[in-house]
């Protein structure tokens, strides 16, 4: 968290904090990783004057435009699978656009 690579949120009574269990892809190796492009991304949406819990709702929040860009066993339905299927340019040029 300190280097930027990704965002955990506070929630519930004891205010614990969490990391989104979709922020991070099973490797070939059969070990956990962040999803490569989470981090530039977060870059944008900060840049775009969202903070940590706005841009988690942005990453989860479910878009039908982006059904079309699924093309593998498992459907695009939010910004955070489109990222973790490797749709890094098309979910970065909509971060920019959350700035105007």
């Amino acid at each position: 968290m300190q280097e930027g690579r990704f965002i955990a949120v506070r929630h519930g009574e004891r205010r614990i904090l969490s990391v989104p269990e979709r922020f991070l892809v099973e490797r070939a190796d059969g070990g956990w990783e962040i999803v490569p492009s989470l981090q530039g991304t977060l870059v944008l949406l900060g840049d775009a004057g969202l903070g940590d819990e706005e841009a988690i709702r942005w990453l989860f929040t479910p878009d039908p435009s982006l059904e079309g860009l699924g093309n593998g066993p498992v459907p695009v339905r939010t910004p955070i699978e489109a990222l973790a299927a490797g749709h890094k340019t098309e979910i970065r040029r909509r971060a920019q656009a959350e700035a105007f």
